[in-house]
């Protein structure tokens, strides 16, 4: 069944840096993935949420672990526990962030999604695991359970942030996984959501 995402459409992050000042760029949906621009489709892309370049730097497309495989994480919501936690699993290439709105009637007709591309931006956002965040630590990309849900499932399943020091996330996990930027502000001084400083150059 379908999961009902309209209840928090566009509303997983929000920007503290003018969107004007970052280089943002669209690009093509990778064909396995186009369907999660429509928002009906039981694994809708969600603004906030991270995607990788393809091999051929042509498209985008999501990336990770199958369900049940390392890095499936638990989000802030349920209370912070994790999945999996020894073997999390960061990203180790580029991941950009995604920024749309969720069932754009131009990203459904074109096939194409923007990413704040170029440039650093602090942003506030809900898609992260709640396990040992600190002031400064690095963060990466892996894949989250969305904090409103509680099923471990495909359908839940979003690509956000951890801390370096998160199950092996980054440099535990041999090395391979590539920093987006580091903490600014804590969830508990933060609406409980987590303020990051994503550095793009």
């Amino acid at each position: 069944m379908a999961i009902d995402f309209t209840d928090f459409r566009a509303q997983l992050a929000e920007l503290h840096t003018p969107v004007e000042s970052v280089y943002r760029r669209s690009f093509p949906v990778g064909t396995a993935h186009l369907t999660s621009v429509n928002p009906n489709d039981t694994t809708p892309l969600q603004c906030g949420e991270f995607v990788r370049l393809s091999s051929d730097g042509k498209s985008v497309e999501r990336g990770g672990d199958a369900v049940g495989g390392a890095g499936n994480e638990i989000g802030p919501g349920d209370g912070g526990a994790v999945v999996n936690a020894s073997a999390a699993t960061a990203r180790p290439e580029p991941c950009f962030m995604v920024w749309y709105e969720v069932g754009a009637t131009d990203s459904q007709v074109n096939g194409q999604v923007p990413i704040l591309f170029m440039g650093s931006y602090e942003v506030d956002t809900e898609i992260f695991v709640d396990d040992a965040l600190a002031i400064g630590k690095e963060v990466y990309v892996v894949n989250v359970q969305h904090p409103r849900r509680t099923a471990v499932s495909a359908d839940n399943l979003l690509r956000g942030l951890a801390s370096d020091d998160h199950g092996g996330a980054g440099a535990g996990a041999g090395g391979a996984g590539m920093p987006v930027g580091f903490i600014t502000k804590l969830p508990a001084d933060n609406g409980g959501k987590l303020r990051v400083l994503v550095h793009r150059t």
